[in-house]
């Protein structure tokens, strides 16, 4: 009798603990709910800020130096980053120079400078910048080049230097630079038209190559980045924000701020469908590549190809962080007829 009369307090125990259970439930859906998409508006502001640069404002700082509130501020809100501007001009390099100006196939007006050689030169260079860089940012490789014996043509991407435009890519509509400058060049110079390209202008070459089935004599790729996702991995590094899964969520809310399918932006696939002689670079303490990316993308190159990498070199000029070999290494690239010959060493893992 004991026990039949503790059942129905038993059933109606179990009733108030489901009950509890489903309120419980109900809850964390609510807060999952409310912190998925917490994360995405803050991911939608980030990808926003990362490709639409400021005309003003300082570079927001490595969140470790940062304050807590600060660095949740930043993480919401968006970090700054401003439109880089020429800081110099060829005359810096003694160099005389012409400021060329184009459209490109969206209408925009991009800027380059043409440095040409008071003699017969080998050919010229086209030379594209880095994410956020304009291309005074190129003038000591520009300088190196035509030592070289090569004229050069720096091109500023859109929205950064002296060329229109209010967002960047990471390469996929920088691709058309690539083309509406390379014909550019092959129009107006003569002998060898190489290719050359830091990091993202490394990507958009490969890119300008794959859909426009472009045929230069040559490419040099300094630091490219696998794909998009690897990129934004690296760049999430610098500031020390964890790669996954925030490179997941930037990547999907740059393709879809700019309308373009970011995971799609592929430049081991790229680089199957470029036939040239190909020198790959890359610094051993460079953070915008990895190894392995600079590894997979070689391996695809459908042409000859080397790669070479400066131990000592971070992100920056290699140039500047080793100039006798970087001398030695593109100059044998280039006077082998645009042919990966001697002086590449297997890269080593950064």
């Amino acid at each position: 009798m004991a026990e039949r009369s503790r059942g129905p307090r038993g059933r109606r125990g179990r009733r108030e603990g489901g009950s509890f259970l489903g309120w419980l439930g109900y809850v964390l859906a609510v807060v999952v709910f409310v912190g998925f998409f917490a994360v995405n508006i803050a991911a939608y502001r980030q990808a926003g800020a990362v490709t639409h640069l400021t005309a003003d404002g300082v570079q927001t700082a490595p969140l470790s130096t940062m304050e807590q509130g600060d660095a949740l501020r930043v993480l919401w809100q968006g970090a700054v980053i401003p439109k880089p501007g020429n800081a110099t001009d060829p005359s810096s390099i003694g160099a005389k120079f012409e400021t060329d100006r184009f459209g490109d196939y969206d209408g925009l007006q991009i800027e380059a400078w043409r440095i040409v050689l008071p003699g017969e030169s080998k050919g010229t260079v086209v030379m594209f910048p880095d994410y956020g860089k304009a291309k005074s940012s190129m003038l000591a490789e520009a300088k190196a080049f035509l030592g070289l014996g090569y004229e050069v043509y720096l091109v500023d991407h859109r929205g950064m230097g002296g060329s229109e435009g209010d967002f960047t890519s990471g390469g996929w509509y920088e691709a058309k630079e690539v083309v509406a400058a390379y014909k550019r060049i092959k129009e107006r110079a003569t002998g060898k038209v190489l290719l050359y390209g830091q990091s993202m202008g490394a990507v958009a070459i490969l890119r300008a190559i794959h859909v426009d089935a472009l045929e230069p004599d040559g490419v040099i790729l300094e630091a490219p980045y696998e794909s998009l996702l690897s990129g934004v991995g690296h760049r999430l590094d610098t500031v020390e924000v964890p790669g996954m899964p925030t490179n997941l969520l930037l990547v999907f809310w740059i393709g879809a701020r700019l309308d373009f399918p970011g995971f799609d932006l592929d430049a081991g696939e790229y680089a199957a469908s470029v036939s040239c002689p190909a020198l790959v670079l890359l610094g051993g303490k460079d953070t915008r590549s990895s190894g392995a990316d600079a590894r997979a993308i070689q391996k695809r190159l459908a042409g000859h190809s080397s790669l070479f990498v400066f131990p000592a070199a971070s992100a920056g000029s290699y140039v500047a962080a080793d100039g006798e070999s970087w001398q030695k290494v593109v100059g044998e690239f280039l006077d082998g007829s645009g042919k990966a010959t001697g002086g590449a060493e297997p890269v080593a893992e950064p």
